[in-house]
This record gives C-alpha cells, sequence and structure tokens, in this order.
C-alpha cells in the first residue's frame, strides 16, 4: 500500500514538474549555516528547472526552458534513508545525468552516508537513489543533494535541488 501511495505521489509530483507549475516551498526543519546544500550553492528545495546555466552556482526555481524539471525527494521507507533524484522531460533528452548525496546531522556537523549517479541516453526520464540503512539509528535529520546535467536539441541544461527531513530509524 505505501508503495502504492508513494509512486502516486511521485507520477503527481513528476507531473506538475512537466506542465511547469510548482508546488508550495517547504520550510526547512532545521537552518544550519553548514549544510551540504548551502556549502555547494544549492538553493531550491523539492524541485528545480533545468536551466541553460548555473549563475553563482544556484539554479532559478521554475525556470524550465528546457521542458525538464529535477525532482529530490527525502523518504524514510523502514529502516532506510533514502533520497531519491528524478528528471523527466517533455520529449527525450539526447543524454541526461545526475547524481545523488546523501547526509544526515551528526552533533559535529554533515555525515555524507551514501552517493549515487546515473546516466542515460536518449530518453526522457532517468531516477538515482542514495540509499543508506539505518536501523536502529535513532532520531536524525537526513538531506539529500541532487543536481543534473541534460542535452537536449543541442543545448546543454543543468539543475539542482535538495530536500530534507527529520526521522528516527
Amino acid at each position: 500500500m505505501l508503495s502504492k501511495i508513494r509512486v502516486a505521489s511521485v507520477a503527481a509530483t513528476v507531473l506538475v514538474l512537466v506542465l511547469g507549475f510548482s508546488e508550495p516551498a517547504h520550510a526547512s526543519p532545521e537552518s544550519n549555516p553548514k549544510s551540504p546544500h548551502e556549502r555547494v550553492g544549492i538553493a531550491v528545495q523539492g524541485s528545480a528547472g533545468y536551466a541553460p546555466q548555473i549563475p553563482a552556482g544556484q539554479v532559478v526555481p521554475m525556470a524550465y526552458p528546457s521542458g525538464c524539471g529535477l525532482l529530490v525527494m527525502m523518504f524514510s521507507p523502514a529502516n532506510y534513508a533514502e533520497g531519491d533524484v528524478i528528471t523527466i522531460c517533455q520529449g527525450y533528452a539526447q543524454s541526461i545525468q545526475q547524481t545523488a548525496l546523501l547526509y544526515r546531522l551528526r552533533w559535529y556537523g554533515w555525515e555524507q552516508l551514501a552517493g549515487a549517479s546515473n546516466s542515460i541516453s536518449e530518453s526522457a526520464s532517468l531516477t538515482t537513489l542514495a540509499r543508506w540503512r539505518c536501523f536502529g539509528q535513532g532520531t536524525y535529520t537526513y538531506e539529500v543533494d541532487g543536481s543534473g546535467r541534460l542535452v537536449k536539441n543541442g543545448t546543454t541544461y543543468y539543475a539542482a535541488a535538495w530536500d530534507q527531513k527529520r526521522f528516527n530509524c
């Protein structure tokens, strides 16, 4: 049942991305000036559009000149911390590359737990999953940072976003 709800949620969000509408902005559960997304300049939480360039390391939210969107979601399925990075396009892209990095906040700062990269050619979508088994670890704030690069109609586009969630595992 949880899987069906998750698939429905992802499908609805992807539809929102493809149509170019924005979800409401999410507030960060805690503001830490040393969070991973702040260190690398990812300003957008949840979803971002692919833009031709990244001004000062950031992506302007909801700018969809490519017809493609990047969605980043933090989940907590049973005994796991999981960060999903999903790219979806209207029409095929010549290539899509993306990375997902998973962190948790410890007393001494952010700890990188997992990372994954993925690429595909001649496709309209790509999913990358960073997953870490957290059984019995206690309550922590987890963050996933996602970034992507794609080529569509000969133009290179970039996007980056993050999501954060606090939960007991």
